[in-house]
């Protein structure tokens, strides 16, 4: 029996079920263009990967630029962001645990309050390690400075 079968999940027009059969494509962001190309059909714009949980383009993680899923953590092409702090690993990126952190609301590595050595946010004040004659502490700071030493903020 003839019957209607929905179009590759990003597809707004097409003539089959795969990808390269879409003669049109979604107007979303995260679809790279509303024309398909011959040889990828429609496709996901950078940061985003098709994910079939949604069926639908879903974020990389902050990170990567491009990521292939099954999830948004697989940056097996190892394209990262060109930002401070981010630096490339087996299998993606990641900040540089030297004075940066991973802040999620921004998408992007941030730098350590500077009495950190190492933070690991979710505020630049979550210190794991600090600078020398200072000690981990829950404080505004994340660090304090052991006695007889105190926390110079001015530069020189």
């Amino acid at each position: 029996m003839p019957s209607c079968i929905e179009c590759y999940p990003l597809c707004s027009a097409c003539t089959g079920t795969a990808n390269l059969e879409c003669t049109a494509c979604k107007n979303d962001p995260s679809i790279y263009s509303t024309t398909p190309t011959p040889s990828l059909g429609c496709e996901c714009s950078s940061y985003y990967y098709y994910s079939n949980n949604i069926r639908y383009c879903d974020d990389c993680y902050g990170l990567c630029v491009t990521c292939n899923g099954p999830t948004n953590t697989d940056c097996p092409d190892q394209v990262c962001k060109n930002s401070p702090g981010v630096i490339t690993i087996a299998g993606g990126c990641a900040c540089n645990t030297s004075y940066y952190y991973y802040n999620s609301s921004t998408r992007n590595c941030e730098t350590c309050h500077p009495i950190c050595v190492q933070c690991s946010g979710p505020t630049n004040s979550e210190c794991s390690s600090c600078i020398s004659h200072a000690t981990v502490e829950p404080t505004p700071i994340g660090c304090k400075c052991k006695d007889p030493y105190y926390y110079n903020t001015i530069t020189q």
